[in-house]
């Protein structure tokens, strides 16, 4: 029985109609086997006797030398396109020839004999560098001519110290590296000497405005700092640059001493060392130089990838660390300051997703860190959970009415342009969730598009639908017809209040979200045509990121239009099933603490979902088993009733959309837990796979959408904080969390946002009425009589007169501001301007900005606590001018007589 060498055996088999030709076989023990210098003779002769070398044989060829010189498939075709070796002598090029060769090493040593010691560039030594990896696997030393040639480029980069220990060796890459840190202070293009390195020297190279800026805020006073990096500051010919790395230094010289605040120092000094050759501040210098650097690496090609990283880093945090600095800055200072903040990367999403950034930010509108955003946003935990079941409901019942009329459409004739019109009766809900009395129409209409789903190159050219393209080539077009749904409007019943559907404001807040607050023209990018054929055709639209839960093929059906061109599809069955994940993901967070990984793992499985027995009160509780990310065995987590009514009609949903209303089968788990679950009948899920965590958070932010700015991970915060405010013991708290230590669990149950605010006016409520015993009319006129003193002259502002002796500390928002002397009688103005914010703060409230409306109400807690102000002022007075009779009281002491 003839058997096949393994695939690393030399011995290469010929076909069957080759053996014909001199090969000579032998049996040795029943193994049939080729002689191994029989390869290359036969196919020698055979190019002889036909001229050329086919490509068979070529790829014949290049097998048996791949496995004669123990080179891997991607190192052999590497070498090959380096032109470092040749198959065949007629081949182009000067490399070497692989029949001549006996060992790998070779193709090293021939490689360097070609490199020219005065004329060789840094291109020709990386190449030489890639060759050695690929060839040898020890210290090969090189020779001497690649030694000059190497030691000429060194002194511009000897800190890349594989690039020296491959060219020169170790001993001698070692050497040029300490003389080199001695000459040059260790930067890696640096040509200056730091013996003149000083802070106050780095101060003088800097324009008059940013000087007088770091000497008011103690530059150089708290901390030394390496005399390489100054070195490097002084010595980039880049303004912008230098400015940039001062302000970011002094920053962090006024961060604790530590591990991380060196490697700032040492990221600065990378960043001014890449950049100094490029215009950042325009958007087309930043582009070049982010791209160029960290991504493509095409500038600088010999720095290792951690460094490209840690300036990719750099560009972002310092963009959104400069936002923070003007924003907190003197008004004298932030035009100034503005001349030094580095405009972002085009895609700045995509580009920290290249750059591997860990940490999410949002880099676009320089929001603080997820740190400072993670907390509770509500105390009414019911509330929430109310709010996620009404809009789900809504939406659940628009879809039913929709996918009744889309099944209805598809019984037409859809040869041509179809438009269907259809109306059904809806109920009312305010922003809250909440029902409101009557009930509404709602109009809807149904479009068909004939869309080309493919373009096929035609071979027949006579075919009844071949078309001729430019270039007189022939294409077959393939369409399939779609049904896209518009809303119309809302039509009142009995003169009850209208209110558009739900699902619209959730269509545009899938494109907010998909921005995420970007530029409108990234906006764009990303809900642009993709490209889905050769010709560059738009055939298929594609949708934003974050929103495909469903699959490729769903994603067709579901086809969306940008704004720009004026439609707006709604894909409200996709949507439905997105938000009842996103409420029962709700519910099972909120209810039992559960992580977004730990929420996935639910599965249909009497072992691992299951309802406790013999509860007081037949009440209804079901356990469902999960592991956690740092645990090996499963825990316990706690369902209500309620809860798992979600989570089953999520199941069926599935079930409907993927399975023909089957049981829903078997699948792989969670990429993120499959070592531990193993296959399951997941029912979160969508389709052939459970969905990731990563898919759960957007569907949790677009359920809340216009109504709290939240996260899927703020769940646990939530529930952790509205269980330490029912009394339950913390320790408790951390078990049910499966967290090993109580500071975290405190930080998670900490007071919400809402709590602190309620609070603090209480506060201020018991300071005002304690206050009013001594209030002291005399302060508010001797404010104004001392501001009237040294200023000469006051200024009546809203609410009161402004006593600042200076420029205005709070930006001319004089309700609240504590120069602001209150007065009485000014009453009406305050009144008028509160009346003001809580319109603004509305209507803010339904556009869905949070923030905006946030800042308001801020704005209105000013407004009252200014009134009540007054009002202690008013109360004072009256008491101070109310008329009372005086009561003596003649008392003698027995030592007072005389």
């Amino acid at each position: 029985m003839m058997t096949r060498p393994a695939p690393h055996s030399p011995d290469i088999l010929l076909d069957a109609q080759d053996q014909s030709d001199g090969t000579t076989l032998r049996n040795d023990g029943g193994h049939r086997t080729r002689n191994r210098r029989a390869v290359p003779a036969v196919i020698a002769e055979r190019a002889l006797n036909a001229g050329a070398l086919t490509a068979k044989d070529r790829a014949s060829l290049e097998s048996y030398h791949q496995h004669r010189l123990k080179l891997t498939r991607k190192g052999f075709k590497e070498l090959l396109e380096f032109n470092a070796i040749r198959i065949w002598p007629d081949d182009e090029g000067e490399g070497a020839l692989v029949g001549d060769l006996q060992s790998s090493a070779e193709i090293y040593y021939h490689a360097a004999s070609r490199i020219k010691p005065d004329t060789a560039t840094l291109h020709e030594l990386l190449r030489l560098r890639r060759i050695y990896r690929l060839v040898t696997d020890g210290d090969v030393k090189p020779p001497l001519n690649v030694m000059k040639a190497a030691q000429r480029h060194l002194p511009n980069d000897p800190s890349v110290h594989d690039f020296s220990r491959i060219l020169c060796g170790k001993k001698l890459a070692a050497l040029l590296a300490r003389e080199h840190k001695k000459e040059h202070g260790g930067s890696h293009r640096l040509q200056v000497s730091h013996r003149d390195a000083s802070l106050s020297s780095l101060l003088c190279t800097l324009p008059e405005d940013l000087q007088s800026y770091l000497e008011a805020r103690g530059f150089g006073k708290i901390r030394e700092v390496s005399p390489a990096l100054i070195a490097q500051l002084k010595a980039c010919s880049n303004e912008t640059v230098r400015g940039l790395g001062v302000i970011y230094l002094d920053r962090i010289m006024r961060q604790a001493l530590s591990r991380r605040l060196y490697h700032k120092m040492l990221v600065l000094k990378q960043f001014a060392s890449a950049a100094s050759k490029y215009h950042l501040p325009s958007s087309q210098g930043i582009d070049d130089f982010a791209w160029g650097y960290c991504i493509e690496g095409t500038i600088y090609p010999q720095d290792p990838m951690s460094r490209r990283t840690n300036v990719g880093h750099f560009i972002l945090e310092s963009h959104v660390f400069l936002e923070q600095e003007i924003r907190h800055a003197e008004p004298k200072w932030r035009d100034m300051l503005r001349r030094y903040l580095l405009p972002l990367p085009r895609m700045p999403d995509e580009f920290a997703r290249r750059i591997r950034k860990a940490q999410r930010k949002q880099i676009a509108d320089g929001r603080q860190e997820r740190k400072d955003r993670v907390e509770p946003l509500i105390d009414n935990l019911p509330a929430l959970r109310f709010i996620a079941g009404s809009r789900t409901a809504e939406l659940q019942h628009d879809e039913r009415c929709c996918a009744a009329a889309i099944r209805e459409a598809e019984k037409l004739d859809v040869s041509g342009a179809v438009e269907v019109s259809f109306r059904y009766q809806a109920p009312i809900f305010d922003a809250d969730g909440r029902r409101l009395p009557g009930l509404q129409w709602r109009h809807w209409t149904l479009r068909n598009t004939n869309r080309c789903l493919e373009m096929r190159m035609m071979q027949d050219p006579d075919g009844e639908k071949a078309k001729r393209l430019p270039g007189n080539r022939l294409h077959e077009e393939r369409y399939n017809t779609e049904w896209w749904l518009f809303f119309d409007r809302c039509e009142a019943i009995d003169g009850a209040e209208t209110r558009e559907p739900w699902a619209k404001e959730l269509v545009d807040s899938c494109i907010l979200y998909s921005g995420r607050g970007l530029r409108p023209e990234i906006v764009t990018g990303q809900l642009a045509f993709a490209k889905a054929n050769d010709l560059d055709e738009d055939i298929v639209v594609r949708l934003p990121p974050g929103v495909g839960w469903f699959e490729i093929d769903q994603r067709k059906r579901a086809g969306w239009i940008i704004e720009d061109l004026g439609l707006r599809p709604f894909p409200v069955i996709e949507l439905t099933y997105g938000m009842q994940i996103a409420n029962a993901g709700t519910r099972v967070m909120t209810g039992s603490g559960a992580r977004t990984h730990e929420f996935i793992q639910l599965m249909k499985d009497p072992s691992r979902l299951f309802r406790i027995e013999s509860l007081p009160g037949d009440e209804e509780r079901y356990i469902f088993l999960a592991i956690p990310k740092a645990l090996e065995d499963p825990v316990p987590f706690v369902l209500g009733r309620d809860d798992l009514k979600a989570v089953m009609e999520v199941a069926k949903a599935a079930s409907r959309r993927w399975h023909k209303g089957g049981p829903i089968p078997e699948t792989d788990p969670p990429a993120q837990t499959g070592h531990k679950c193993g296959r399951g009948r997941y029912l979160i899920n969508c389709g052939s796979r459970p969905l990731s965590p990563s898919e759960i958070n957007p569907l949790i932010q677009l359920l809340f959408s216009g109504h709290h700015e939240l996260e899927a991970y703020d769940l646990r915060h939530t529930f952790a904080s509205y269980a330490e405010g029912v009394g339950i013991p913390i320790e408790v708290i951390g078990a049910w969390l499966n967290q090993k230590s109580l500071d975290i669990t405190r930080y998670y149950a900490r007071a919400s946002r809402e709590a602190r605010n309620q609070w603090l006016m209480q506060l201020h409520t018991v300071v005002s009425l304690d206050e009013l015993k001594n209030f002291d009319a005399v302060k508010s006129d001797a404010r104004k009589a001392e501001a009237l003193e040294q200023v000469g002259a006051l200024t009546s502002v809203p609410g009161g007169t402004c006593v600042s002796l200076g420029e205005c500390p709070a930006r001319f928002s004089c309700i609240g501001c504590r120069l602001n002397a209150a007065d009485p009688d000014k009453r009406v103005e305050v009144e008028e301007s509160l009346k003001s914010a809580i319109a603004l703060r509305d209507t803010w409230d339904k556009r869905g900005r949070v923030k905006a409306a946030q800042e308001q109400e801020r704005s209105i807690e000013r407004h009252h606590a200014m009134l009540r102000e007054m009002e202690a002022i008013e109360r004072y007075r009256e008491l101070r001018d109310e008329a009372v009779e005086p009561c003596l009281e003649t008392r003698v002491s027995k030592g007072d007589l005389r």
